[in-house]
């Protein structure tokens, strides 16, 4: 075996002693007051009197007075917050946020919320979020009795489902008022047949990803009993994590907002993600006492473990999987260490650098190839700009055939005969996937990863070439064959089009148009001239 195929084993030895980096959480172990039963009692009370609360009715606004009032009776300090939103119908609306605040020994404040309002499609509104709001209003009761350092915000948001417009208010409004360190959004966690915790909306609107603290801790209860999972919108918490970081999930609930504001926020729902979410079916048979009580002992849980530990931000930077997780500059290493056989095979083959003929003629005919990238790519946005989004699909195979006959076709009669072709392909795909490794960890390492763990297989090879590189070719595109395919099965031929340029317009966003374009085109350029070089006769 090659030495450097030992280097394909070195992130996995990493992630075996990941355990060990792992910060020490000091986890609170004693009494818990939360009742179920309570909370439930809330929940038959909230969606007998004020069933189809939507963003700007009547009802919505009773029901907001009634939570009003509920906080006055704890003796809580109660605030009503109007603001101007939008109902479904786009039509301006007002409305309600409630929330009361319990002083702890310090100024510092952790906010507990729940969106009362639904959407039209339901009645009830049971679960989503009738649950999360019985839960905290039952965490405010108990809470008045617990004598605890942090201060406490209940707060009770409305609009959620037009847009997370009350949160989003808070916010903006209250930022300077309170020093909050963590925020909760407690959003259709009461299904009676949930199995677990799941985490979401830890990334924020502006694909700002929350400080890892909240989750080491919701994570660390685990060692409690509780089941904590980061799958809700996919089968994987790897894949998971890196749609949320690239902003392909369409779902979000109120810690977004909290996020942008530089807080460690996450939302808290049920696992496996409910079936009847936005459904006529979503009323108060769905739910169950013991399952209220179990988010919300979880809930009072984390709150009484970090007001017994210090509070210490780790960074934005992460990995959770099954059983572990990795944070900060353990992501970084993490990342960097999957470069390590490309380096090795570099390393393998540095006596071909100095032949100056070869990078004369390589940066000749690499520009070749660039230019015909950067002209398909180009062409591909300007597309995006035209508008037309529903031939998105259509233009991207013409693209795509366009290129490969011009790879096949107008570069054969070109003679490769350089092994330093592959040092400096190799070099260039693994600048450009350490600068987005730094930038986007968890994006690049679902996106760029397997293109670089796949560059030292196209090598100067004449045995098994083609099959070697054509295997090599669809492990490196295999994340954006994935993202085409998902896209697919759930939008079908009509609208796959529309889903391709949403996915630009994110990348346009996250790094900007020429940057995206220009990336694109050298990772195409050099995976083109990897293959080529790779299968074509060597002349020696």
């Amino acid at each position: 075996m090659k030495l450097y195929l030992v280097t394909y084993f070195i992130p996995i030895i990493f992630l075996f002693i990941s355990p060990l980096l792992t910060p020490h959480i000091d986890l609170y172990r004693g009494k818990l007051c939360f009742s179920g039963i309570e909370a439930y009692s809330f929940l038959e009370k909230l969606v007998k009197n004020y069933s189809y609360r939507v963003v700007g009715t009547k009802v919505n606004h009773e029901s907001a007075i009634w939570i009003k009032e509920f906080f006055e009776n704890l003796r809580l300090k109660t605030y009503m917050q109007n603001f101007s939103t939008i109902n479904f119908g786009r039509e301006k609306v007002l409305g309600i946020n409630v929330f009361a605040v319990k002083r702890g020994f310090k100024d510092k404040y952790i906010v507990l919320m729940a969106h009362r309002d639904i959407v039209p499609s339901t009645i009830q509104g049971a679960n989503d979020n009738g649950a999360g709001v019985a839960i905290l209003m039952e965490l405010a009761k108990i809470f008045i009795n617990r004598s605890i350092g942090y201060s406490i915000i209940f707060l009770c948001t409305d609009s959620e489902e037009t847009g997370l417009h009350g949160a989003r208010n808070f916010i903006e409004k209250y930022y300077r008022n309170f020093s909050i360190d963590y925020a909760i959004s407690i959003d259709m966690c009461g299904w009676r047949n949930s199995t677990g915790i799941s985490l979401y909306s830890y990334i924020g609107e502006t694909l700002k990803p929350s400080d890892v603290n909240i989750l080491i801790y919701m994570k660390n209860m685990e060692e409690l009993g509780y089941r904590v999972s980061f799958k809700v919108f996919s089968p994987n918490p790897i894949l998971e994590q890196v749609i949320c970081r690239l902003g392909l999930i369409w779902a979000g609930t109120d810690s977004m907002p909290f996020i942008d504001y530089d807080i460690p926020s996450v939302g808290i729902g049920d696992y496996p993600l409910y079936p009847y979410w936005h459904k006529p079916e979503d009323s108060i048979d769905k739910v169950s006492p013991e399952r209220l009580e179990y988010v919300g002992k979880f809930i009072e849980e984390f709150i009484l473990t970090v007001d017994k530990n210090s509070y210490k931000r780790y960074g934005p930077h992460y990995l959770f999987l099954e059983n572990t997780y990795i944070y900060n500059m353990y992501t970084y290493i993490f990342l960097y260490l999957f470069a390590v056989p490309t380096l090795s095979k570099i390393y393998i083959y540095r006596k071909f650098l100095r032949e100056k003929e070869s990078l004369q003629k390589f940066i000749v005919q690499y520009l070749i190839f660039f230019t015909a990238s950067i002209a398909v790519v180009a062409s591909l946005f300007i597309t995006l700009c035209m508008k037309l989004y529903h031939y998105m699909h259509i233009i991207l195979i013409i693209f795509i055939i366009l290129y490969i006959f011009i790879i096949k076709y107008i570069y054969r009669r070109f003679i490769f005969s350089y092994d330093a072709y592959f040092i400096y392909s190799w070099t260039i795909i693994l600048i450009i996937y350490l600068a987005y490794a730094t930038f986007n960890p968890i994006g690049s390492l679902f996106l760029l990863t397997p293109l670089c763990l796949v560059t030292p297989l196209f090598s100067p090879r004449k045995k098994h070439a083609f099959i070697i590189s054509i295997i090599a070719l669809i492990l490196g595109l295999l994340p954006y064959i994935v993202f085409l395919s998902s896209l697919l099965f759930y939008l079908g031929i009509a609208k796959i089009g529309v889903g391709i340029a949403w996915i630009l317009y994110i990348g346009i966003n996250s790094i900007g148009l020429i940057p995206l374009i220009f990336s694109i085109s050298m990772i195409l350029a050099s995976l083109s001239l990897l293959y080529r070089i790779s299968t074509i006769k060597y002349v020696d």
